[in-house]
């Protein structure tokens, strides 16, 4: 019956939703992370032989990008690379933007091109073409993707994180933890990190050690309402109505208008 109750709560419960379809979890929360390394990567490429012109138009398609005017900033890169095809960091934009845009295998084209540009992987053309894999059900070629963005760096805390999160959906609920575990390492105020690795450790019916790292993420960001929900779910299963309670009244307390929609 628990396991009924289990499934039947989950069907209705859309933040599980998102974990289970975590790579537009991933896409959505990490893309504006990736935001600030790109303008300070793509900043420090424009140090280099590009002229006047390229460097206005790159610093256009950029702002195109960050204000998600996607239609004009992917006809800006794609006129950029009329200029300079070899330049990867025309390629790794164009992707995103073709990521941003639903165009999930033009996006994996184009990172194909990023990558073959350089001698060295490019941990971020690495990292988002493995989420468009994920996106299109192509779990093994998303896994060696991540895989070669940390073996190039052990240490890239986001490639983990979207590593963990393709572990949840591969149902690998051990590695996503483990995964989750050395970002805690790493960055120990994680909070993302916490609710990832507790929804590993709800699978594996863990639920004290769920409950301890929900209740750790919700204290580092008490507005994040997708770490109420999974901790009023948790809180439903283990019959504590009250307390569960308290944590939905947050969700609708927190949540934006477009996610209370989401929860309608």
């Amino acid at each position: 019956h628990a396991v009924a109750n289990d499934q039947y709560i989950r069907s209705a419960k859309p933040s599980i939703t998102k974990v289970q379809t975590v790579i537009y979890f991933m896409s959505t929360k990490f893309i504006t992370l990736f935001g600030v390394f790109t303008l300070l990567f793509f900043s420090l490429q424009s140090c280099g032989p590009r002229s006047a012109e390229q460097a206005r138009l790159s610093k256009n398609a950029y702002d195109d990008f960050n204000t998600k005017e996607y239609d004009s900033a992917l006809t800006r890169f794609e006129n950029l690379i009329s200029i300079d095809s070899t330049d990867e960091t025309y390629w790794t934009m164009k992707a995103r933007v073709l990521f941003s845009l639903g165009k999930k295998e033009e996006a994996i084209l184009a990172f194909n091109r990023s990558i073959e540009l350089v001698p060295e992987p490019i941990n971020q053309a690495y990292v988002f073409r493995g989420i468009a894999y994920s996106n299109l059900e192509q779990h093994d070629k998303a896994l060696k993707d991540l895989n070669d963005a940390l073996d190039a760096n052990a240490k890239d805390t986001t490639a983990l994180m979207v590593r963990a999160a393709l572990h949840y959906k591969m149902k690998n609920y051990q590695q996503q933890i483990n995964d989750c575990s050395r970002v805690l390492e790493l960055v120990p105020d994680h909070a993302e990190a916490f609710y990832i690795r507790g929804c590993g450790y709800r699978r594996l019916n863990n639920l004290t050690q769920a409950m301890d790292d929900y209740n750790t993420a919700i204290q580092l960001d008490p507005n994040e309402f997708s770490y109420h929900n999974d901790r009023g779910f948790l809180l439903t299963l283990q019959k504590n109505y009250p307390l569960a309670l308290e944590d939905y009244n947050s969700v609708i307390n927190v949540a934006g208008k477009e996610d209370k929609e989401t929860l309608a």
